[in-house]
């Protein structure tokens, strides 16, 4: 919709329309953020408690201290690989790390 001067209609309950639909408009997409953030808020949580559980299955598997394998999943997800040729990019050392935190993560 076009809010200029001269596209603007001269009829005042034209302009009383046109307010009205354009508040209902900001009203439903305020309501949508709202929807939205909540539900961000919501998979946030999510995504802390199963790194909480992921993190106590390592702990459990690996021992309470084990900084090769802290290193090893900071340089897979550091590296955040997704493709072939990105795994294919990462130095010898990045991708054993790499290899060994996907071995991990499997239960």
């Amino acid at each position: 919709m076009d809010l200029s001067a001269s596209n603007l209609p001269e009829d005042v309950t034209a302009l009383k329309a046109m307010v009205l639909s354009l508040q209902e408009k900001s009203a439903l997409a305020d309501a949508e953020v709202a929807e939205l953030k909540a539900l961000h808020a919501r998979a946030n949580e999510r995504i802390e408690r199963l790194n909480a559980i992921l993190k106590a299955l390592e702990r459990g598997r690996f021992g309470r201290r084990c900084p090769f394998l802290d290193r090893c999943y900071a340089a897979a997800f550091a590296a955040n690989v997704s493709t072939p040729f990105e795994f294919a990019a990462l130095s010898p050392r990045e991708r054993m790390c790499f290899a060994q935190a996907l071995r991990a993560a499997r239960f």
